[in-house]
């Protein structure tokens, strides 16, 4: 069987709004804004503990007390799955994707991935949105890419 080719662009931005639950899990909505305007969404649901430890983590990659290699993946197996992840930390840029991995009618999944080169700055402020989120247990983080 053929696997689509991945669909790759340059990412600029990431919103992630997280809702209020009252349950062990939490719905998100991220969108991530391409290079060319296009806008795509993603819904998934996070687990308990999941938006604590993608916090942690990144605030670890940002501090360089941990490698920026690998993918943080969120999703459930009948739902679009959404990886944030780094290849690696070239100075003076962490080399950052985004995938959205959209069921198929075929089975399996779709993935758009979107890359950027990320500075410390940048990645900073992601993680400090993301702490104000997982502290007020909601909201949104608006994180543009660019310095």
């Amino acid at each position: 069987m053929n696997q689509p080719l991945q669909d790759e662009r340059i990412a600029t931005s990431l919103r992630i709004e997280v809702q209020l639950s009252s349950a062990d899990a939490w719905p998100v909505q991220f969108t991530m804004l391409d290079s060319n305007g296009e806008a795509l969404p993603a819904a998934v649901t996070l687990r308990d503990g999941e938006l604590e430890n993608l916090h942690d983590v990144l605030a670890k990659i940002a501090a360089h007390a941990a490698p920026a290699a690998g993918g943080l993946p969120f999703g459930g197996p009948d739902e679009t799955r959404v990886i944030l992840g780094f290849d690696d930390y070239v100075t003076p840029h962490f080399n950052f994707y985004c995938t959205f991995a959209y069921p198929s009618a075929e089975g399996g999944y779709q993935p758009v991935t979107g890359r950027a080169l990320v500075t410390d700055a940048s990645l900073a402020r992601l993680v400090d949105g993301l702490r104000e989120v997982k502290e007020a247990g909601q909201g949104v983080v608006d994180w543009v890419i660019a310095d």
